[in-house]
């Protein structure tokens, strides 16, 4: 399999890897001190809260797939809606996803 980090900003290969069949795709994405201020777009394969955290603690950034029995906490509106919109700052993403409609 080969693998890529690829940067869409620069438009360069930052990363590249080639390994057999059986390895996760997800084993060889590494974290550190180069996430800082960077979007890091995933796949549900590498769906893994312990990675979002090193991301975080990285000053990155990531947007990734929820899994379907993932159920996080809204902790922050960036922007007020108008409308009928209902406040969802401190609940949870499966006990508000029915009552938005956007």
């Amino acid at each position: 399999k080969l693998h890529l980090l690829h940067n869409a900003t620069d438009e360069t290969i930052e990363r590249i890897d080639v390994t057999d069949e059986k390895t996760h795709d997800s084993t060889l994405f590494k974290t550190g001190s180069w996430l800082q201020g960077r979007l890091v777009l995933f796949d549900r394969a590498y769906f893994k809260y312990r990675r979002f955290a090193l991301i975080d603690e990285n000053d990155g950034y990531f947007v990734s797939r929820l899994k379907e029995n993932a159920n996080p906490l809204i902790t922050e509106e960036l922007r007020e809606w108008r409308g009928r919109a209902i406040p969802l700052e401190g609940k949870q993403i499966h006990d508000v996803v029915d009552d938005i409609s956007r």
